[in-house]
């Protein structure tokens, strides 16, 4: 009796020996899928360079996949780079190549073959919103703003590059300015001309201003547009003469912050009015950057947009 029990302890000590030797290789295991995560360096080779000219800078930006399979690219709107110039010293940012730029809001498809190349490039005339950047040294942040790879997302920072940045001086601002204050001065001696330049002027401020509005205008399925409010809070109304349903949703160029939400029409007749609301949260409202309007319906089985500016936040 005493023989079995200890031929049974034998057993016992051999199995849990085996037990933890599986565990060990499962742990092995474990580590090696962990290791792969890094594919995406694996895979692609991305680099960015700055090309310095008297009026302006050149940014060329460089995708390759160095794998063995093609790789299908998904960017979430007509936005697939960014450009951020920060100077180095206080870290403040001079530009952003997005900023108060509208992009096309559908998701765009890039197929890239084995050692086949994408290429960008983006000029910058050394201003931002209109304003001349000071002279000196910068650094550029240029990444690429890529959704999904092959359906499977990607973290924001996967396609990053830092270049270093020289804006030159700028002497024809200067003559500018000196041209600019003399017609100012033949202007003040000569009322008439004055008054001339003063209509002129207004006239061209009111055209800019009228731009947004005619953003939300001029479209076969959708009219008499209409979007007030600010910060997070709006209210939106037109008219359509869709049979399809119609849909909104709110994007920023690089995110959908409202998902694609279905508009209640009503009426009789071929035009049919809409009245709806949109309420953000108070934090999600931007620094910087503009928000889009995004209406959305089928067309004989093809999606259609017709994207509006909902607020810009440059202002």
């Amino acid at each position: 009796m005493l023989k079995k029990y200890i031929l049974f302890g034998m057993v016992g000590v051999l199995l849990m020996m085996a037990a933890c030797g599986t565990s060990n290789g499962n742990d092995d295991t474990s580590g090696d899928d962990g290791s792969e995560s890094g594919s995406v360096e694996e895979t692609f080779t991305f680099d960015a360079s700055f090309t310095q000219e008297a009026d302006r800078g050149v940014f060329d930006l460089s995708l390759v996949n160095s794998g063995e399979e093609p790789v299908k690219l998904t960017f979430s709107s007509g936005q697939q780079y960014e450009i951020v110039v920060t100077d180095p010293e206080s870290g403040e940012e001079v530009y952003r190549y997005s900023e108060g730029m509208f992009f096309t809001e559908a998701l765009i498809e890039e197929e890239l073959a084995p050692d086949e190349e994408m290429t960008w490039q983006e000029a910058w005339d050394y201003t931002s919103v209109g304003e001349a950047v000071e002279p000196g040294e910068y650094e550029a942040t240029v990444s690429l703003v890529v959704m999904s790879l092959d359906g499977e997302e990607v973290p924001e920072d996967s396609f990053t590059d830092t270049v270093s940045v020289t804006v030159p001086e700028q002497t024809e601002t200067s003559d500018e300015t000196t041209d600019g204050e003399e017609a100012s001065e033949d202007e003040d001696a000569s009322p008439e001309e004055t008054d001339d330049s003063d209509v002129e002027e207004n006239n061209t401020s009111d055209e800019t201003a009228s731009l947004p509005e005619a953003n939300r205008e001029g479209h076969d399925q959708i009219r008499n547009l209409g979007v007030t409010g600010e910060q997070g809070n709006y209210q939106v109304t037109g008219e359509t003469n869709l049979e399809a349903d119609l849909n909104y949703s709110v994007e920023d160029g690089h995110f959908i912050l409202v998902e694609e939400t279905a508009v209640d029409v009503s009426g009789e007749g071929e035009w049919k009015e809409f009245n709806f609301d949109i309420s953000m949260d108070e934090a999600d409202l931007p620094d910087y950057g503009a928000w889009s309007l995004v209406f959305s319906w089928e067309d004989n089985g093809e999606k259609q947009y017709h994207s509006v500016l909902l607020e810009n936040f440059n202002e």
